[in-house]
């Protein structure tokens, strides 16, 4: 009795390959590919990441260009990830990073937030984009009246010259309220400064100092000086007066010579020139 066989195409079976085959049996899908069975074939479904006919092949999905933002995209089989930018993060460095969550400013500056970035407002007598470094306000010359500035971390101060006040050195003491003249002088406010109108009997820069007039011999015609605090006195040899003993006593004005005598005074003394008889 005659027969025959048939040698059928792919994806049929049966004796005369009138049955389709179901290749989806012999899981043909690769990497979680999903097999649809048809008419004599079949096809797979892929999952992300994967190409061919069976899913076998990686596809490389920086070739579409998924990061964002200047990210840098990395292949890997079946995926890929993105190397964010600073400022950014997300699978697709599509989110803002908000780095003021991190607190990057420094010395009480206050953080604010931009796209991709962040600026700080630093506080007074610091700079920096992280508000790090100290300012030199003595670069400035702030300091005023030849006042010295000494730098602070985050401020500084002045240490004024004699005369002067205030946070820059600009006021002017008035050191006469403190009334610095001795012995009854007068003060006289400077700018800067001051300066002392001493009495008689009376020197130095505060007029704190006695003047020995004695010293000057202000004592005439013989005469003692005695020194005062302040003054002086003349203790006169006789036939001398006045405060520095400098006139002759005239004696004849008290009439010493009598019987109408005439009285000639002399530095030393007087003679009568008596009358006749």
């Amino acid at each position: 009795m005659g027969s025959f066989s048939c040698s059928c195409e792919d994806g049929y079976e049966g004796q005369s390959c009138n049955l389709d085959f179901d290749e989806c049996e012999l899981s043909p899908c690769h990497n979680n590919g999903t097999c649809i069975n048809s008419i004599g074939s079949f096809s797979c479904d892929c999952d992300d990441g994967y190409e061919g006919q069976s899913c076998n092949l990686d596809f490389d999905e920086c070739e579409l260009s998924p990061c964002q933002n200047n990210g840098t995209c990395i292949n890997s089989m079946g995926s890929f990830s993105c190397d964010c930018e600073d400022g950014y993060e997300g699978q697709s460095c599509n989110l803002d990073f908000d780095e003021c969550e991190m607190s990057p400013c420094q010395n009480n500056g206050t953080c604010i937030n931009s796209i991709g970035s962040f600026s700080c407002s630093c506080e007074d007598g610091y700079r920096g984009r992280t508000c790090e470094d100290d300012v030199n306000e003595c670069d400035l010359s702030l300091c005023q009246n030849n006042g010295t500035c000494v730098n602070t971390i985050g401020s500084f101060f002045c240490a004024c010259a004699d005369g002067y006040q205030g946070v820059m050195c600009s006021l002017d003491i008035n050191e006469c309220e403190d009334v610095p003249c001795h012995n009854r002088a007068v003060c006289h406010n400077l700018v800067g400064n001051f300066s002392c109108h001493c009495a008689e009997g009376y020197k130095g820069s505060l007029c704190e100092d006695d003047v020995n007039e004695c010293e000057s011999n202000v004592c005439k015609n013989g005469a003692v000086c005695t020194n005062l605090n302040g003054s002086f006195t003349c203790a006169c040899s006789p036939f001398w007066e006045g405060i520095t003993c400098e006139k002759n006593i005239n004696e004849c004005l008290s009439s010493p010579c009598n019987n109408g005598g005439t009285c000639l005074d002399k530095v030393e003394g007087y003679v009568c020139e008596c009358a006749e008889g």
